[in-house]
């Protein structure tokens, strides 16, 4: 709104103006009166500011909402990752479900098998990795399961789990459900029986099928001579006599003499 400071004035504010005649007589000012005070007009350029300011900030806030609106589209155009709809995790791959999708995708902090675009929650166990087929995972629903370490079965062989991931270079003994089993890149050697040692304590432990047996206690053959098992393990710090198969046999430092 634009205001002219020449509007509605007084006779007041005409002091140095000579009129002439004719603007002077009683009948000019009867048709033609003058205030006394000029008119006072000083809230509503304010006022109109006020609004033109609000307008502006409107429009800078629709601007901001705009700006937000675009970048949160561009991030949903560049996402790659798992998103969960109506409770099923699916792949996303440039802002589109990939339903093609098949293999092991990270996704915060964790490891997810997909198949065909989507987290295969029904797969356990241990699971080849269809890309790096030299490797293979422990899952539970489709997880990776990172926390755990431990023996896991698979078409009726028992592997070693490291941290979710099968351990083919894994040789020696592991401790399972109560039990030791001797262990063999990766896998329980169910093909040893008899004595066999751990290189890492140098312990020897008597095998059934790659499992120590803690119950038995007598003598085992190994590499042509007899030794002492006590409860699955070698004890070369007995001498004594021993019965076995009904004779008596003389063992000195856990060897028949």
């Amino acid at each position: 709104t634009t205001a002219y400071n020449w509007f509605l004035k007084s006779e007041a504010d005409f002091s140095a103006h000579t009129r002439e005649d004719a603007y002077q007589t009683v009948e000019f000012h009867e048709k033609y009166p003058m205030a006394e005070e000029s008119y006072k007009d000083n809230e509503e350029p304010k006022e109109d500011d006020d609004e033109l300011k609000e307008d502006d900030e409107e429009s800078n806030e629709d601007d901001e909402e705009s700006k937000e609106d675009d970048e949160e589209q561009k991030k949903d155009d560049n996402y790659i990752g798992l998103k969960n709809e109506d409770g099923i995790w699916k792949y996303y791959e440039n802002g589109e479900w990939d339903s093609e999708k098949y293999g092991y995708v990270d996704f915060e902090e964790s490891k997810f098998l997909v198949a065909f675009g989507k987290v295969a929650e029904e797969m356990n166990g241990l699971v080849q990795d269809p890309i790096q087929i030299e490797d293979w995972y422990y899952l539970a629903n489709g997880q990776v399961q990172t926390q755990y370490t431990g023996l896991a079965e698979y078409d009726g062989e028992w592997f070693y789990v490291d941290k979710g991931k099968l351990d083919t270079e894994m040789s020696g003994y592991v401790s399972y459900h109560g039990s030791l089993f001797y262990i063999g890149l990766g896998r329980i050697m169910r093909e040893v029986s008899g004595l066999a040692q751990d290189l890492d304590t140098q312990d020897w432990y008597y095998l059934a099928e790659g499992q120590v047996q803690t119950q038995y206690t007598g003598l085992a053959e190994y590499d042509g001579a007899w030794f002492y098992v006590e409860k699955g393990v070698l004890d070369d710090q007995y001498t004594g006599y021993v019965k076995y198969d009904g004779v008596m046999f003389y063992v000195q430092n856990g060897k028949v003499k």
